[in-house]
């Protein structure tokens, strides 16, 4: 999602070309229960429950405990 893209792309500006920027359907929605995560989180959140994805990868300990509470 643009979050995570645009904090990526302040650290790194030259990213890998299998990183794809993935637009939310729902950009400006948040899920229940992510409103104390960043942007970057709570929008990765919301892109892996649109994608009815398998698996999340984060190094936020907030956003693994909101993923649980999601079942995501």
């Amino acid at each position: 999602p643009q979050a995570v893209w645009d904090e990526l792309k302040a650290f790194h500006p030259r990213l890998p070309e299998f990183i794809e920027l993935h637009p939310l359907r729902a950009p400006i929605q948040r899920l229940a229960g992510t409103e104390s995560l960043g942007s970057g989180e709570a929008e990765a959140l919301l892109l892996a429950r649109e994608l009815n994805a398998q698996l999340l990868l984060t190094d936020d300990r907030q956003a693994r405990l909101a993923a649980r509470r999601l079942h995501i």
